[in-house]
């Protein structure tokens, strides 16, 4: 679900939480500029020596051309307002520690027009499952670190962005959600 999601970037793009750029292969040629960041130095260290072996192994057909790594905060991102075509955020939003902060900024450094697209770990549409997640929860948060049973899609309207599309697998528990700033509208 990555390639599909990442594959509808465009543009100047920042990825949110980028990782051990896991998606960087899957970014396509409509990508002019990639600005990948993460709040851990370790992970994108991971991640500078995947771009370097791409380029060396791939040419510039595996990943952008022009890839930037940087250490960064999610929830205050260091952009001017409308600086990227597309927002990628990829399983983020899930352990952030302020995520409607988080989901917030990534609208405020979006162009209008442009895309926020999300896929996340979420609380399942179905009830039994959810109250599963609920119920081990914490033992899942010390494992991984992830909050796997919040609501994503009312986090989204919570920060002001609005969806264009979402869809959800596993049992409701992972959601893809195409989302676009909502400039000059009341959040």
């Amino acid at each position: 679900w990555r390639q599909e999601l990442v594959a509808q970037a465009r543009g100047r793009v920042l990825e949110i939480a980028g990782g051990t750029g896991r998606n960087l292969e899957h970014f396509p040629a409509a990508v002019s500029e990639l600005v990948v960041g993460d709040n851990c130095e370790a992970m994108l260290q991971v991640a500078a020596r995947r771009v370097a072996e791409a380029r060396v192994g791939g040419g510039a057909a595996c990943c952008p051309s022009a890839v930037t790594l940087a250490v960064m905060d999610a929830s205050a991102l260091p952009f001017a307002d409308d600086s990227f075509d597309t927002v990628v955020d990829t399983f983020g939003v899930c352990s952030f520690e302020a995520p409607v902060q988080a989901l917030r900024e990534m609208g405020r450094c979006c162009k209008p027009g442009g895309a926020v697209l999300l896929l996340e770990h979420g609380a399942s549409s179905l009830a039994p499952l959810r109250w599963w997640q609920a119920h081990r929860l914490n033992r899942h948060v010390d494992r991984w670190g992830c909050y796997w049973n919040r609501d994503i899609e009312g986090m989204v309207a919570e920060s002001g962005l609005r969806v264009v599309s979402v869809q959800r697998r596993h049992l409701g528990t992972t959601v893809m959600l195409r989302c676009e700033p909502a400039k000059g509208e009341a959040s």
